[in-house]
């Protein structure tokens, strides 16, 4: 049988609030959250990808490989610039960036840090009138090898 896909996203998402730590707040997938006004905050999302079979044989010794990409997008505030953001960027990379978390789950290398400039609006939690704003992003691809 294979594992829980979420069991998986928590260890991962466990792993990142605790390297994390009071850093900035963060926005986890399908839970409110209101951003600072004047502050920098993180956006934390895992898209998972494909899985394919690894190995064959019977129950218990075949091996699934799944794999996906965490995306961290770190938001500064208008006028912020983006030598904090690449600071925080820092803390993402070395979070992940050739990490076995155990149970399966192990990341490859990490992406540097992807400046954009990002209009604050509804879609990134801020206001209309808050204008515009640094973001960077961080991708660090993983696999999960499961036994089934």
């Amino acid at each position: 049988m294979a594992s829980s896909i979420d069991a998986y996203r928590q260890a991962i998402e466990a792993h990142f609030n605790t390297q994390w730590a009071d850093r900035t707040p963060i926005a986890w997938a399908n839970v409110d959250f209101d951003p600072p006004d004047d502050a920098e905050w993180a956006r934390f999302s895992i898209l998972w990808g494909d899985a394919f079979e690894d190995s064959m044989g019977g129950d218990g010794v075949m091996e699934n490989v799944i794999v996906g990409v965490v995306m961290v997008s770190i938001f500064g505030p208008p006028g912020g610039g983006l030598g904090t953001l690449n600071g925080h960027a820092n803390v993402v990379r070395d979070t992940f960036n050739l990490k076995d978390l155990g149970g399966g789950i192990e990341f490859g290398a990490v992406s540097p840090p992807a400046p954009r400039t990002e209009t604050i609006s509804s879609q990134t939690g801020g206001r209309a009138d808050e204008g515009r704003g640094a973001r960077v992003d961080i991708t660090a691809p993983f696999e999960v090898r499961e036994t089934v």
